[in-house]
Order: C-alpha cells, then sequence, then structure tokens
C-alpha cells in the first residue's frame, strides 16, 4: 500500500497532494527552493512506486506562481516519468497559469508540445 505524501506549502516550495487512495495530484505553490532535487526527489521516488501500480486514471494538477530553473528540471524529470508510463494507465497533466503569467503558460506550453499523454494548460482567472 503506497503512503500518501503530503509536504506543506512553505514562502519556498509548493504544496504537494500525491494521495493514490483517493485519486488526489497536485503541485500547487512557488517552486524557489534553491536545491530542486532535494525537494522532488520524494516526489519522484513516490511516483516511481505508483506507477508499478497506478490507478485506472491519473491526473495531476501543476499550478505555479512562480518556479526556478532547479525546480523546472526536476518538473522535466516527472513528466517524462509520466511519458514512460503511459501504458499503465490513462495519464493527464493539468496545467494552471495566472492569466497574466506569460513565461508560467509557456513552460506548460513547450511541455505539452513534448509529452505523449493528455496535457491541458489552463488559464486561471483571477
Amino acid at each position: 500500500m503506497l503512503k500518501p505524501l503530503i509536504l506543506k506549502k512553505t514562502q519556498l516550495t509548493p504544496l504537494v497532494i500525491l494521495d493514490k487512495d483517493n485519486n488526489m495530484f497536485s503541485i500547487e505553490g512557488k517552486s524557489i527552493y534553491s536545491n530542486g532535487y532535494e525537494f522532488y526527489t520524494p516526489i519522484l521516488v513516490w511516483f516511481k512506486e505508483y506507477f508499478k501500480n497506478p490507478n485506472i486514471t491519473t491526473e495531476l494538477i501543476i499550478y505555479f506562481e512562480y518556479i526556478n530553473s532547479s525546480s523546472f528540471f526536476q518538473i522535466s524529470r516527472l513528466i517524462e516519468m509520466f511519458s514512460e508510463n503511459i501504458n499503465n494507465s490513462k495519464l493527464k497533466i493539468i496545467w494552471k497559469y495566472d492569466f497574466d503569467d506569460e513565461i508560467i503558460q509557456e513552460n506548460g506550453m513547450e511541455f505539452k508540445k513534448n509529452t505523449n499523454f493528455e496535457f491541458e494548460v489552463l488559464v486561471v482567472k483571477n
């Protein structure tokens, strides 16, 4: 049984909810921790275990207020992991961005172009 991974939101890190039993998967907030590898490793490890026996559908919501380059690289690793596990379940990422945040929007569009699963880029109206 895979235990939920919940990481509280801080000034430097996003709220992370990875809960297989309740089919809730989200990463939301600022991601500006200087060592993205350190922060995202438990998330990548959790998903590695999850993909051994995934839910029928997996919908990950990603909503960044801001993301630094270290975190961006780790998110690209996560998206790559999703691509490698497309045959295990129906996968979808919803990439949200604030209506006036062109950089986060462009990041999402770039990821979308390079995926082989459902990937939505949605504006959040403020």
